[in-house]
């Protein structure tokens, strides 16, 4: 039987996480990884490389795949959706 329903993502200072719901909104699993500061920055900037995004993605989304019960929540997930270019420093 097929599970109609949205996924969200969240991407945070710290870390990214991810939910799958049904139609009506009802939380049916979770993921979430975390991921580095970019370094030798001044101390005031929290920034990450948007391939630590597309690495923490592919994490939560291993965890979310886990979750109880068990089950295959997103049978396909394409990572080239994710592919940014970044020019210059954020």
């Amino acid at each position: 039987m097929k599970t109609q329903g949205y996924l969200g993502i969240d991407i945070g200072t710290q870390g990214l996480s991810v939910i799958f719901t049904n139609s009506n909104l009802k939380i049916l699993a979770t993921g979430e990884a975390g991921y580095e500061m970019v370094s030798g920055l001044a101390p005031e900037c929290f920034e990450q490389t948007p391939a630590c995004w597309e690495s923490a993605l592919v994490s939560a989304m291993a965890v979310l795949n886990k979750s109880s019960p068990p089950k295959k929540w997103i049978k396909r997930f394409s990572r080239s959706v994710f592919r940014v270019k970044c020019t210059g420093r954020c």
